[in-house]
């Protein structure tokens, strides 16, 4: 297991929360992940002025929203439109959250949700990583509502493409459930992170695609991309 703990990671950003940074831990050839290359976070809709200042501080230069077009509309990023950052969305469990009533029916487990996650939203992962290899940036922040579920699944692919051994992913995943705030509303299950969800959902990549790699090969990904967002993590 990493030594370096969860305080090294965590940014207190003001107006939002989970922020933390994928540095830190070790991944291939004994390479240690580089800090201010990917940091993940919960929304952004209370990101105040002095939150905005330490995300500049901090090298942020662009941000992914991975909410959904129904999320988006109702909560704003408040990112969206400001000169300083390069905005994209690429929503993510669109097929949920932006059915037509407006009131979403969530999978009965997370296991469920991610794996369906990961087979309809195949074209936002590879824009995703197409983006992440754009050198034009060098530090990106990619969020959804919780910075959990979506956020943790594209942490999870990209922690895995440096190299990092699937404990500390599965360590990575469990740490949201300590920093969420109390949304309360949902089934409990969408409040939680328990290691066992990701160790399925990293058995699930081995046994339908090959691993987090195959499944990147599968979607498009190509290696010079690959390679790319490999350099940034580690290189």
């Amino acid at each position: 297991m990493n030594a370096i703990g969860l305080k090294d990671r965590l940014y207190d950003i003001k107006g939002s929360f989970n922020v933390r940074d994928l540095g830190g831990y070790k991944g291939r050839d004994g390479k240690t992940v580089r800090y201010r290359r990917f940091i993940r976070a919960g929304s952004l809709m209370g990101l105040t002025p002095e939150g905005r200042q330490e995300l500049l501080e901090l090298g942020v230069s662009c941000v992914v929203d991975f909410r959904s077009r129904y999320e988006l509309s109702v909560m704003p990023d408040p990112i969206m439109g400001d000169e300083a950052f390069d905005w994209h969305h690429i929503p993510m469990l669109d097929y949920i959250n932006s059915n037509r009533e407006g009131s979403p029916v969530f999978p009965d487990s997370l296991e469920e949700m991610y794996t369906g996650m990961l087979a309809e939203a195949k074209e936002g992962f590879k824009k995703f990583f197409a983006l992440c290899a754009d050198s034009a940036h060098g530090c990106f922040l990619y969020h959804c509502t919780a910075g959990k579920d979506r956020t943790g699944v594209a942490s999870m692919l990209l922690l895995s493409l440096a190299g990092v051994t699937e404990d500390d992913i599965i360590e990575d995943y469990a740490h949201s459930e300590k920093l969420l705030p109390d949304f309360g509303k949902g089934p409990p299950h969408l409040h939680r992170s328990p290691p066992e969800v990701m160790e399925h959902v990293l058995s699930h990549l081995d046994h339908r695609y090959g691993g987090p790699a195959g499944y990147l090969d599968r979607i498009g990904v190509t290696p010079s991309q690959r390679e790319a967002v490999t350099a940034k993590l580690i290189g």
